[in-house]
């Protein structure tokens, strides 16, 4: 696991259609990830509400709930 708080633009896309899986809360995994079908588990409910695609793996805050949702799109 790696943990990363900045990527380039340049850079960003690439690294998460290439992700093993990627955790958050952010609106680039509902959008973004959901268009490269990259496996995403989004963490929280800042994103309720919104369309996602059926890679993005929506989870609550419990770590146990994260990380049973982590080796699933693993």
């Amino acid at each position: 696991m790696r943990l990363v708080k900045n990527f380039s633009p340049e850079n960003y896309l690439r690294v998460l259609g290439n992700a093993a899986c990627a955790a958050g809360n952010s609106s680039s995994f509902v959008r973004d990830s959901s268009f490269l079908g990259a496996p995403v588990v989004l963490i929280g409910d800042r994103q309720n509400g919104r369309e996602y695609a059926e890679n993005v793996i929506p989870v609550g805050y419990e770590q146990e709930e994260i990380f049973s949702a982590m080796q699933a799109q693993i």
